[in-house]
């Protein structure tokens, strides 16, 4: 997540992307059973936030053009798409590791 918020760097909005990779990677730093509920919630956001970022019209998420801003918008809803799995792989650890005591 730390490299994702890296490579936002450019992005011509990067407060939002670095911020929304920030968050995940911080709760994961954190990795406590108190925080767990949180990643869940983020990770549920997350997913909504991807579904409702998909493109109407996807052109792949390859060559950018200026006349298909589509491949941009494909290409943050795949981001956000991907924090939001290891948000819910987090969270699935870290309840597994309370459970088991590891």
């Amino acid at each position: 997540m730390l490299v994702f918020a890296g490579l936002q760097l450019n992005d011509p909005d990067p407060i939002l992307w670095v911020v929304a990779y920030l968050m995940v990677a911080t709760l994961l730093f954190v990795g406590k059973k108190q925080w767990n509920r949180h990643l869940f919630i983020l990770g549920s956001l997350y997913f909504l936030l991807a579904v409702w970022l998909f493109p109407s019209e996807y052109y792949g998420i390859g060559t950018m053009d200026v006349d298909k801003p589509e491949v941009e918008q494909a290409r943050e809803s795949l981001g956000i798409f991907i924090a939001s799995g290891i948000c819910f792989l987090g969270y699935l650890l870290i309840q597994y590791e309370s459970k088991n005591g590891v």
